[in-house]
C-alpha cells in the first residue's frame, strides 16, 4: 500500500511539474524585440489559450497583423503579409520559446533567417 501511495504521489508531482512547465512556455503575451542585421523587429504578442494575435513592426509605421498564429507547449508559429515590389509575400515565423528569449527561424518567400527575439516588457527585467 505504501509503495502505491508513493506512486500516485510521483504521478501527481511530474503531471504538475509538466503542466506548470508547458504554462510558462506559452506566457508570451508582451513585448519581444529581435535586432537583425538590417532592422529591428518588435512583436507584440497577445495570448488567448492557444491562440497568439498581435502584431510586427520591422520600421515605423510598417506594422503587420499576426495571422494564423498558435502556441504549442514551447512551440510558436504565425505569419505575416507584407507587400514587395507590389507583391504580397507571407513571412511565416517559427519559434522555441525559452524563459525570455525566443529562437525563431524567419521564411520570406524562400528566404530563410534565423533570429532571436528576447521580452521587453513590463513583465521582464530584461531590456534592449
Amino acid at each position: 500500500m505504501y509503495r502505491k501511495k508513493d506512486r500516485v504521489v510521483f504521478i501527481g508531482v511530474v503531471v504538475f511539474l509538466a503542466l506548470t512547465m508547458s504554462a510558462m512556455a506559452g506566457d508570451v503575451s508582451d513585448t519581444w524585440i529581435a535586432p537583425t542585421l538590417l532592422f529591428k523587429v518588435t512583436l507584440v504578442f497577445k495570448v488567448d489559450g492557444t491562440t497568439l494575435t498581435g502584431t510586427v513592426n520591422t520600421h515605423p509605421g510598417d506594422e503587420a497583423e499576426i495571422k494564423d498564429g498558435k502556441i504549442d507547449g514551447d512551440k510558436i508559429s504565425f505569419y505575416i503579409v507584407r507587400t514587395s515590389n507590389k507583391k504580397k509575400v507571407k513571412v511565416r515565423f517559427k519559434g522555441v520559446v525559452d524563459g525570455n528569449e525566443i529562437r525563431f527561424t524567419r521564411d520570406a518567400d524562400g528566404t530563410v533567417t534565423n533570429i532571436i527575439a528576447k521580452r521587453t516588457g513590463s513583465d521582464s527585467s530584461l531590456s534592449i
